[in-house]
């Protein structure tokens, strides 16, 4: 005889509600994985950016710095524009302020 009579319940194998329900399981645990993936996506890439913002505001405050030490010819007064023989880059304040003396070429 070519079919086979099985003993108990336990030897007939999956029914079909059995698979629904670790398909359901399985759907709802990749559903949740793929959340936590994408929110970490979105993290690296807010990091990431953060990371150039601070490189390049390091970068600005280096130069600046660099610029302080070796620059030469610097003025501190209240008079403004030196008209004899230079333009002078200042801040637009009514303070006595220190800048760089800029010859004109």
């Amino acid at each position: 005889m070519l079919v086979k009579k099985h003993k108990n319940k336990k030897d007939r194998g999956l029914i079909l509600l059995e698979l629904v329900v670790a398909l359901g399981i399985f759907l709802a645990v990749m559903t949740i994985g793929m959340g936590a993936v994408l929110a970490m996506y979105g993290l690296n890439k807010k990091s990431q950016s953060l990371k150039l913002v601070m490189t390049n505001l390091n970068f600005a405050v280096e130069s600046m710095a660099r610029e302080i030490v070796v620059g030469t010819d610097y003025r501190c007064d209240d008079s403004g524009t030196d008209r004899r023989t230079s333009s002078v880059t200042r801040p637009p304040s009514h303070a006595a302020t220190c800048w760089r003396h800029t010859p004109v070429a």
